[in-house]
């Protein structure tokens, strides 16, 4: 790679700032151990990946069993709508609406079938291809790993309790020699620079492994530049590496299994883990953790089961191998206009793509637990961390066509788009199927409101017997492809008296889901609308920006709601004017226009601590985390109560953005 940038990136962290603890001792930032991180290519690969060794024999069969079934149940939902629309004719209009259509059912016929997988792999009590659970005995190490916690203007008592437990973890597993932890800081607020070396201050006196602290003064490249910088300087003295975010929280049972299989495939670039989303507070937090934790070990194993060592990186909450990473996942600027320029952002999707093209295996553990992360306390937040996710999902369009990708690599990077442009297809459909309904024959009117009714869940029998038939078909095959993988995520639970238990028990655990259910019907047409907007807006050029993420609210004024959720209140008012005086698209309509109407109300309902509270106390959206706390989770919050208050400690020097002091450093 190209020297002078090398350099820069050395001069760039600010180092005056760094300090390194082992114990009650203190030290400076190791002595650096370089690994060269060339830039990779988007235009050009001379050589086809090699299989990595970690592949399971029976992958290409998974495969064909998830695609092939997934072809049929869209062709037979495709060939319903067909029979809906075209039964006496078929308009251009109605011919773009079943295209729409068309992809709207690959996408849910291919998540359905990957979701069954991972039902039946689970209910027969397979494990995953690497046999990760978090049963049996601890493996020994004997490789060096650095546990990496990028930070930038975050609550550090909060950052900093949780790796002082992932500590005290390690420690009773006594491999704390074997394990370093770097914080690297992206600050850019010097309040919160200070707090953060109070916080080195504070967990020095009790510390087992090695930590250090490093400050960027030139956030270059944000997360992923970040991580590249620290592989360039240190990761010369590490084999793997742990990849957490700020409200990243893992067992130290978990980080060991996780190098312990490092160290025993050496093909393996990537092992993701499947984080669980605990803490939540607000109603809106509760709901998105209950979802992740009913349905997600269902989805998670079935995209491990058919993925195999072409899986996913999340970008935390993974073991790396470090010079696997090192050699294949340097990230040049993108050479495009607009949005497909510049930074590569949601950079974890391109660096496995990059490390499996270089014959690295990158594999998912969903049936190793321990792995926590926190979400969102509301609709806005939530909102604004999927915009910065959309952006940098369009932005991947364009490498698509990278050559030496798997197909698998390429197929997963479509999807994610996909996962973005499903809303504005969903909307499209919406309008021009409602077009056709009001301005078409009654019975080709009728047609597209049974099909309507029958994507939102309602319906009325139409007159003719065969009409009603392809209906009543269309109805239970859209049904079943869109709320299957909950149900069967439900029945795995309710299999299992302790699995039963933990979530409160079987008629909590149902209460909660028809609970969920609806919550989820209200939220999807806002969902909907704000990621519209979002793509638009990306396209349009405007960027989602690199802001702090509030991980703790408490409600939500009128006037933001009302200022936030405007645009969808617009939408709502003229989809119901538009069917004002047909009661039959009225009733197809209340679904999506009602929540849109009402968006402001839900928002700030959902995003109160008090709903939240009194959800949980009526045993509602309980999770296993809840109801038998893991200690490391205890322990975390023993440390952030406990802890000495940072602006007590007077400690810290604001930085010297001069750049001499950075080289100099």
């Amino acid at each position: 790679m190209d020297g002078s940038f090398d350099r820069t990136l050395t001069a760039l962290p600010g180092d005056h700032v760094n300090q390194g603890v082992r114990g009650a001792s203190t030290a400076d930032l190791p002595s650096e151990q370089p690994m060269p991180m060339p830039l990779q290519s988007f235009k050009e690969w001379p050589q086809e990946a090699r299989k990595p060794a970690s592949a399971p024999l029976s992958l290409a069969m998974r495969r064909f069993i998830v695609f092939a079934t997934a072809a049929v149940l869209a062709l037979a939902a495709d060939y319903g709508a067909w029979g809906t629309f075209a039964h006496d004719g078929l308009t251009v209009m109605e011919g773009v609406s079943l295209t729409l259509f068309a992809a709207l059912s690959a996408g849910i016929s291919v998540w359905f079938c990957s979701a069954v997988s991972g039902f039946v792999l689970l209910m027969r009590g397979g494990a995953d291809d690497l046999g990760l659970t978090r049963t049996g005995a601890v493996p020994r190490v004997s490789t060096r790993t650095a546990i990496l916690a990028p930070v930038r203007n975050e609550d550090p008592r909060a950052v900093f309790a949780r790796l002082r437990a992932m500590d005290a973890a390690l420690a009773r597993l006594k491999v704390a020699d074997q394990f370093d932890f770097f914080v690297l800081s992206d600050t850019n607020d010097a309040e919160v620079a200070l707090a953060e070396q109070a916080e080195m201050t504070r967990i020095r006196r009790a510390n087992d492994c090695a930590i250090y602290y490093r400050r960027r003064l030139v956030n270059t490249e944000r997360k992923a530049g970040n991580i590249a910088d620290w592989v360039r300087r240190f990761g010369g003295a590490y084999e793997t590496m742990i990849v957490l975010d700020a409200d990243s929280l893992m067992t130290g049972e978990t980080l060991v299994r996780l190098v312990g299989a490092i160290e025993a495939n050496p093909s393996i670039g990537v092992i993701q883990t499947m984080p669980a989303i605990t803490g939540g507070e607000t109603l809106f937090a509760r709901w998105l953790q209950f979802c992740t934790r009913l349905y997600g070990q269902v989805a998670a194993a079935g995209l491990a089961w058919w993925t195999g060592s072409e899986s996913v990186y999340w970008g935390h909450n993974a073991a790396i191998r470090v010079r696997a990473f090192a050699g294949a996942a340097g990230l040049p600027q993108l050479e495009a206009p607009g949005v497909f320029g510049g930074t590569v952002l949601s950079h974890d999707a391109i660096e496995a793509a990059l490390m499996r093209r270089q014959g690295w295996g990158v594999h998912m553990a969903p049936m190793l637990e321990g792995s926590y992360e926190e979400g969102p306390p509301n609709l806005v937040e939530f909102a604004m961390r999927d915009r910065r996710w959309c952006q940098g999902n369009i932005q991947h369009v364009p490498l698509l066509k990278t050559p030496g990708f798997h197909w698998v690599s390429r197929f997963q990077l479509f999807i994610a788009i996909m996962g973005y442009l499903t809303s504005p297809i969903w909307l499209a459909f919406m309008i021009i199927g409602l077009g056709i309904a009001l301005a078409s024959e009654p019975s080709i009117a009728a047609g597209y409101v049974n099909l309507g009714k029958a994507m939102t869940g309602g319906w009325t029998p139409p007159p003719n017997v065969l009409e009603f038939m392809k209906t009543i078909w269309l109805l239970a095959l859209t049904s079943t492809l869109l709320l299957g993988p909950k149900f069967l995520g439900v029945v795995y639970i309710l299999a299992s008296r302790q699995r039963r238990k933990s979530f409160g028990g079987g008629r909590k655990l149902i209460t909660g889901l028809f609970v969920e259910l609806f919550v989820s019907m209200m939220l999807a047409p806002i969902m909907m609308v704000t990621q519209t907007r979002g793509v638009v807006e990306i396209l349009l050029g405007r960027d989602a920006g690199w802001g702090k993420q509030e991980r703790s609210a408490d409600g939500m004024s009128w006037s933001s709601a009302l200022r936030t959720y405007r645009w969808h209140m617009v939408v709502g008012a003229v989809l119901a004017a538009s069917v004002a005086t047909t009661p039959a698209l009225i009733l197809w309509m209340l679904p999506v226009a009602g929540p849109l109407l009402f968006a402001p109300l839900i928002a700030r309902w959902t995003s109160g601590i008090r709903p939240g509270a009194k959800a949980r106390a009526g045993g509602l959206f309980l999770i296993p985390e809840e109801t038998r706390a893991p200690a490391i989770i205890r322990r975390a919050r023993l440390e952030t109560v406990d802890g000495v208050e940072p602006q007590h400690l007077g400690l810290g020097a604001k930085p010297d953005t001069a750049p001499e002091a950075a080289v100099a450093a």
